[in-house]
């Protein structure tokens, strides 16, 4: 046990060059060692593939050459052609004979290498054989100019590896030498000395790390004067929860409005930027729409209460305006109040849906589909709404005005409204839940009253998402 131990220490206590160079070495050095192996066996069979080409080639060309010859019994012709071909270093017999096995040419030179081709070709006239030859191949001068081939492929291997080792040493060494500015750092910051500061040598990765080990302390002295303060912002992110969550429109007074009304509304952080709202005006008008505004936290819902002021107080107080007037309206003062008072680039998706009579109703805004699940045809009808933002430009009159629509409800139909946080929440595989689930959803849970189909449905969000990033709202509305 000691002597694991005692190893163990060894280990850790080697320098991190060492820990690099020498796994870098290695694997270089086996990569290098696979690839001129490699090459070596390349040369190897190219040379082989080669030579047994060429033998064929020129068995197959000296049994053509010395047809005519053969045919006349002209020996001295026939042996002048076997001897031309006989010049070639690679050919170490050849043997001519006719179809009495007499032998006319016999040509042999001594036997070297290590592997030998053997070929035998029928010599025909026309379709007669008249004759057979038999050649012998060898790879010695191969072998001889693959060896050469080998040392240089050797040579040039070590000179790459050499080459390739210096520089990684070099730049190890560079590399590695900023490390103790950083280490230097580090032992300042353990000692308490917040306020030291690394000097960068360079815009690479390490003088990243530096960089960054800077604004680490900055930010840990930051952090030590706000930690005062701390409790303070939890109190008021606490009031800023609380008022928003009081804004929020009280579902047990519109139990006469015609509806079967449920709501949910869960923010991602302590404050969130989602907004739904069911408003009965002066003239017993139902309005009810849905808002998201971008991002979520302390500034997102300030953008929301200060759209549900504006909406709230144009309805009560000018209860005959169109959703699209009431959206431009509201727009005017949200969008000068985020962009003047503020001083932020948020904005805003909502619509609006107002009851003109009983089981009409007009909408306006750009928002997420409304669906409407029909008692009749036990479907989704899906109704999308394509206004414009509110919070981006003054002036939304034109694209509300264009894009501005109505439908008409049943009893027993859903009007179902919801921000994005319900049909973008994704599961461990990435996947959403996606406007489709949401629709067999809704289809499959339509026969249960609105409390019911909001508690099932937080059930299936909680089963299927990986975490929660965005707030989740949505507003359950069954025709009586």
């Amino acid at each position: 046990m000691k002597n694991n131990e005692k190893r163990l220490f060894r280990l850790q206590d080697v320098s991190l060059s060492l820990k690099i160079l020498v796994p870098t070495i290695l694997s270089i050095a086996v990569v290098i060692s696979v690839f001129t192996f490699y090459l070596i066996d390349d040369q190897r069979a190219r040379s082989k593939a080669r030579l047994n080409a060429k033998a064929k080639n020129l068995t197959d060309l000296l049994a053509y050459s010395n047809i005519d010859s053969l045919w006349n019994f002209n020996v001295d012709q026939l042996q002048d052609i076997t001897g031309s071909f006989f010049k070639d270093q690679d050919i170490v017999s050849i043997i001519i004979m006719d179809q009495r096995e007499i032998v006319y040419a016999d040509l042999h030179k001594e036997t070297r290498g290590s592997e030998q081709i053997t070929l035998t070709r029928a010599i025909k006239k026309g379709e007669e054989q008249i004759g057979t030859l038999k050649t012998v191949f060898t790879n010695y001068h191969i072998e001889k100019n693959l060896t050469w081939i080998k040392i240089e492929i050797i040579v040039l291997s070590i000179i790459i590896f050499t080459v390739i080792i210096f520089f990684i040493v070099i730049i190890s060494k560079r590399v590695l030498k900023p490390l103790d500015c950083v280490l230097e750092g580090i032992d300042h910051v353990a000692r308490g000395d917040y306020h030291y500061r690394i000097e960068r040598l360079s815009n690479d990765e390490i003088g990243q790390v530096a960089r960054q080990f800077n604004r680490m302390s900055r930010q840990i002295t930051r952090l030590q004067d706000l930690a005062v303060k701390t409790a303070e912002t939890g109190k008021e992110m606490e009031i800023a929860k609380n008022i928003q969550m009081s804004l929020q429109p009280s579902i047990a007074g519109f139990t006469d409005c015609g509806f079967e009304i449920s709501a949910n509304m869960t923010p991602a952080e302590d404050v969130g930027g989602d907004y739904y709202d069911i408003i009965r005006s002066c003239d017993k008008k139902l309005w009810f729409g849905i808002g998201d505004v971008t991002g979520h936290g302390l500034v997102s819902g300030l953008v929301m209460m200060m759209a549900q002021v504006a909406v709230n107080t144009l309805i009560r107080s000018t209860p005959d305006l169109s959703p699209q007037e009431l959206l431009t309206y509201a727009n005017t003062t949200v969008q000068f109040n985020i962009r003047e008072g503020l001083k932020k680039d948020h904005h805003m998706t909502i619509s609006f849906i107002k009851e003109e009579k009983e089981g009409e109703y007009r909408y306006a805004g750009a928002h997420e589909i409304i669906l409407i699940y029909r008692v009749k045809t036990k479907q989704v009808e899906q109704i999308e709404t394509k206004g414009m933002w509110m919070g981006i430009v003054p002036d939304i009159s034109k694209p509300t005005n264009k894009f501005a629509g109505s439908f008409t409800l049943e009893p027993g139909d859903i009007l179902f409204l919801y921000t994005d946080g319900v049909i973008e929440i994704k599961n461990r595989d990435g996947e959403q839940f996606d406007i489709e689930r949401l629709s067999r959803f809704i289809v499959e849970n339509a026969a249960y009253d609105t409390d019911t189909i909001k508690q099932n449905l937080l059930v299936n969000l909680n089963k299927f998402k990986a975490n929660q990033d965005d707030d989740i709202t949505f507003l359950i509305m069954k025709k009586e």
